[in-house]
C-alpha cells in the first residue's frame, strides 16, 4: 500500500508541475477531499449502508485479478473478449456494466494486491484529473469563472463523496468532465493535441456504459453548442438568435434520436421512467420518496409532474424529511443549494454570459426531471444527481454574491 502511495504522490506531482503549481494549496485539497470521499463511501458501505455495492464489485474484481495470477493470458482473453469459459465469474456475462466495472477493478486488484483502500485511491486520482484539468481549463479561459468551477467540483460534498469511490458514478462523472473540458479547451481557441484525442475514448465508453443517459442529454446539449460557436464564428449573433437558433437544433436532434433507435422512442423512454418510478416506490419508505400525482407513461402526465421532479430534484429532501444520519447531511447540502439558487436569482440583474448559462441549464433540468421521476428514493438520487450538480452549481455561482464572500472565508480558493 504505501509503495501505490508513493506511485500516486509521484504521479499527481508530475500533474501538479504541469497543471497545478499556481495553486498549490487549492490542488492539495480537491486531491486529499477526493481521497478522503473515497475511503469514506468504503467505510460507510463497509459498516453504516445497507447494500454493499463498492465491496460487492471489488470482491469480484478480486476474483478475476486471482485468474489474472494463475493464467495471465486468459485474463486478457477475458477482458477484452469475455473468451474465459470456467465456471469462476459467471455472472460477469449477465450485464455489460457490472462486467465493464468488475473488469476495470480488477486491473487495480491485480497491481494492488487486492487492497479496497489501493483501489479507491486510484478511482480518486481519476475522478481528481478530470475535475482538476476542467478546472485548469475554465480558469485558463476565464479567470472569473475559476471560482464557480471550484466550488462546483471541489466544494459540494455529494459530488465529492459519490463521484470519487469504487462505483459507476466516478468513472461516468470523470468522462462527462473531461469530455467538458476538451470543449472548453476547443471555444477558448487553445490546441488539442493528440493524447486529449486518445483520452476521448475511454472517456465516451465509460460515461456511456455506466451512465449512458447521462451522455445522451449532454450530446444533445453539446453539439447545438458547437454548431452556434461555429455560426458565430462567421456571423455575430444576438443573445435572442444564439437562443432560438440552439433550441431549433437540440429540438432536432432530439426528433431525430427518437427515431434512431427503439431504446430512445418517446413512449419506450416514458415506460422505463414510469416502471423504474414504481419499482423504487415499492421498495422505499413512504416518507423517503417523492409522491407525484398519479404518474402515468404518458407526455402529459409526465409534463405535469416535471415542475415537482425539478424542485425535488435540486432541493430536496428537506430537513424535517431525513430520517437518518446520511439523509440529515443530504437535507443539508440541498437547503444550502437552495440558497444559492435564490440568492443567484436575487442578482440576476446582473451581467450573466446567457449563452454560457443556457446550455448548462437545459442539461441540468432535463437530466434532474428524468431522474427524479424516474429514483424518486431520496437517497438514490442524492448519488444519482451528481451527473448535472455540478453544472447547476457552476450556474447558480456566476455573480452570486453567497459565493463571493465564501470565496472570501476561503481564500487559498480564490484564483490569484
Amino acid at each position: 500500500m504505501l509503495l501505490h502511495i508513493l506511485l500516486i504522490l509521484g504521479f499527481l506531482f508530475l500533474f501538479y508541475r504541469q497543471l497545478g503549481k499556481e495553486q498549490p494549496i487549492l490542488f492539495s485539497f480537491a486531491f486529499v477531499s477526493k481521497a478522503a470521499g473515497a475511503i469514506f463511501l468504503g467505510y460507510y458501505y463497509l459498516h453504516l449502508a445497507q447494500a454493499n455495492d463498492t465491496w460487492s464489485f471489488f470482491q469480484m474484481g478480486c476474483e478475476v485479478a486471482d485468474l489474472a495470477r494463475k493464467d495471465f493470458s486468459a485474463y486478457v482473453d477475458f477482458v477484452f473478449a469475455s473468451q474465459y469459459k470456467a465456471t469462476v465469474t459467471h455472472w460477469l456475462y449477465f450485464e455489460d456494466r457490472t462486467s465493464a466495472m468488475v473488469k476495470l477493478i480488477s486491473f487495480f486488484c491485480w497491481i494492488g494486491g487486492n487492497n479496497y483502500w489501493v483501489c479507491a485511491l486510484y478511482f480518486s486520482l481519476i475522478s481528481f484529473l478530470a475535475s482538476w484539468f476542467l478546472y485548469f481549463q475554465i480558469r485558463s479561459w476565464k479567470e472569473e469563472y475559476a471560482n464557480g468551477s471550484a466550488v462546483a467540483l471541489f466544494c459540494i460534498p455529494s459530488v465529492v463523496f459519490w463521484g470519487s469511490g469504487i462505483v459507476k458514478e466516478t468513472l461516468a462523472l470523470a468522462g462527462l468532465l473531461y469530455l467538458t473540458a476538451l470543449f472548453v479547451r476547443w471555444a477558448s481557441g487553445r490546441k488539442i493535441v493528440w493524447w486529449h484525442g486518445a483520452l476521448i475514448i475511454p472517456a465516451l465508453f465509460f460515461t456511456w456504459v455506466f451512465k449512458y443517459y447521462w451522455l445522451a442529454v449532454f450530446m444533445a446539449v453539446l453539439i447545438p453548442t458547437v454548431i452556434l460557436l461555429f455560426v458565430a464564428r462567421k456571423k455575430l449573433l444576438t443573445t435572442g438568435q444564439w437562443i432560438s437558433g440552439w433550441s431549433l437544433v437540440f429540438i432536432f436532434l432530439v426528433a431525430v434520436g427518437s427515431f434512431a433507435h427503439p431504446n430512445f422512442y418517446l413512449s419506450r423512454i416514458l415506460l422505463v421512467v414510469v416502471a423504474n418510478h414504481d419499482k423504487y416506490i415499492e421498495l422505499s419508505a413512504p416518507d423517503n420518496v417523492i409522491h407525484y400525482s398519479n404518474l402515468q407513461p404518458n407526455l402529459w402526465s409526465v409534463l405535469q409532474n416535471s415542475p415537482l421532479a425539478f424542485f425535488s430534484g435540486l432541493f430536496r429532501p428537506f430537513v424535517w424529511e431525513a430520517g437518518n444520519a446520511s439523509a440529515f447531511m443530504a437535507s443539508i447540502e440541498t437547503l444550502v443549494i437552495l440558497l444559492l439558487s435564490l440568492s443567484f436569482l436575487i442578482s440576476l440583474r446582473k451581467k450573466i454570459n446567457i449563452k454560457l448559462i443556457f446550455p448548462l441549464l437545459v442539461y441540468s433540468a432535463t437530466l434532474c426531471i428524468f431522474l427524479a421521476l424516474s429514483t424518486p428514493n431520496f437517497g438514490t438520487l442524492s448519488r444519482y444527481r451528481i451527473g448535472f450538480l455540478p453544472f447547476f452549481i457552476f450556474i447558480i455561482c456566476q455573480g452570486n454574491p453567497f459565493i463571493d464572500k465564501f470565496i472570501k472565508w476561503i481564500p487559498f480558493i480564490k484564483n490569484r
